[in-house]
């Protein structure tokens, strides 16, 4: 387990920080049962370890770790958890049969697991979970496995929902909310920690932080943006045959087959002028393994972001991320199947961006609330 093989100080410190957050559940709860937020656990473990926090940015995973990629999870007990969520993917699965809508659920469940390893470089996926008891805390670690299809058996269909199993775990698929929950078995704990829940947190946090705290002090955040995979004029979402994401299928000239451009909508640089340097004006663009390349603004207008040298964004994007072969068009239906239509590029400094893909419908979202 991957738990067992990290820094002896590390653990302890992991282990110091939970006991101080769960010590104040009462914040949250008059349960005796510690309270511990999903998101609050995943920044703790990426704390603790110096892992990266890839919790926020549309992935299977919640961190990234050396090689490896987490699932950190939080719990009461031994129950069924959320693991991937569909609600943007149904026009795939909402006519079919009980048997081939679980299949379909366990396709774009495998997708989405394959793309976060290919998206962050890492080779093994594991679950981290805290299961929280009554006193006490218990740490677990579980293989996150793909769905294996082929002996998917016991499929029980009840009013919302869609149980069934392929031999390694139990899944039930929640029909109304698009939902697919998995059980986590009552694997041995690598650690049990002993938790004493404050009775009056509340005090405590007045007289020894209120005082450390600078009154309007702002967070630290970069600025972002967010661009189309696909056209986004005529009405409905496509990735046109020779230009985007298959401009290497463009006439006029010889192109390399790994030509691309992530198109800039015209009103986001008029929304946010000065986010990108001058055209034709290179930068560093990091991509989500931690490898970079250099990119530019490029065409009429801007409209377009492109790698320096043209083959480098598009190996990324066509080979290692979507794994097209080669003369391969891209479609609109492919991006779906693996969850992700848009990307999101933040602007660290002047010579400075990152990249990182984004689920469906996030640019029509970032468009409705930017887009005057």
């Amino acid at each position: 387990m991957l738990f067992n093989s990290l820094p002896n100080n590390k653990k302890r410190y992991y282990e110091k920080m939970l006991v101080s957050v769960c010590s104040l559940s009462r914040l949250f709860s008059e349960n005796e049962i510690p309270y511990l937020d999903s998101r609050m656990a995943e920044n703790i473990y990426c704390k603790s370890f110096d892992a990266r926090n890839v919790s926020r940015e549309d992935s299977a995973i919640d961190a990234v770790l050396d090689h490896t990629g987490i699932g950190v999870k939080t719990f009461q007990g031994n129950s069924s958890q959320k693991i991937s969520e569909f609600d943007k993917d149904r026009e795939l699965f909402a006519n079919l049969s009980d048997v081939a809508c679980v299949k379909k659920i366990s396709e774009l469940r495998n997708e989405r697991l394959n793309l976060a390893k290919r998206t962050y470089g890492v080779t093994d996926l594991i679950y981290h979970y805290i299961k929280r008891e009554k006193g006490k805390i218990l740490i677990v670690e579980c293989s996150m496995d793909l769905i294996d299809i082929a002996h998917i058996e016991t499929v029980v269909r009840n009013r919302s929902s869609i149980s069934f199993n392929d031999g390694k775990h139990q899944y039930t698929f929640n029909i109304s909310k698009s939902v697919l929950m998995m059980k986590f078995s009552s694997s041995p704990a690598l650690e049990t920690i002993n938790i004493k829940i404050l009775n009056d947190p509340f005090e405590i946090i007045h007289e020894k932080i209120s005082a450390l705290i600078a009154p309007g002090t702002p967070l630290q955040e970069y600025p972002y943006i967010i661009l189309p995979l696909y056209a986004t004029t005529g009405g409905l979402n496509n990735v046109p045959e020779k230009s985007g994401l298959n401009q290497w299928n463009a006439g006029g000239r010889s192109r390399s087959e790994d030509e691309v451009y992530i198109r800039i909508p015209l009103w986001i640089h008029r929304k946010f002028s000065g986010f990108f340097p001058s055209r034709s004006t290179p930068f560093d663009l990091d991509l989500p393994d931690g490898n970079s390349l250099k990119a530019k603004i490029c065409q009429a207008g801007g409209k377009a972001l492109m790698s320096k040298h043209n083959k480098d964004l598009g190996k990324w994007i066509l080979r290692d991320i979507l794994k097209m072969s080669r003369g391969q068009l891209v479609t609109y239906k492919k991006l779906q199947t693996l969850g992700i239509d848009s990307v999101i590029v933040k602007k660290i400094s002047t010579t400075k961006y990152t990249i990182d893909f984004s689920s469906l419908g996030t640019f029509d979202e970032f468009e409705k609330e930017n887009k005057s």
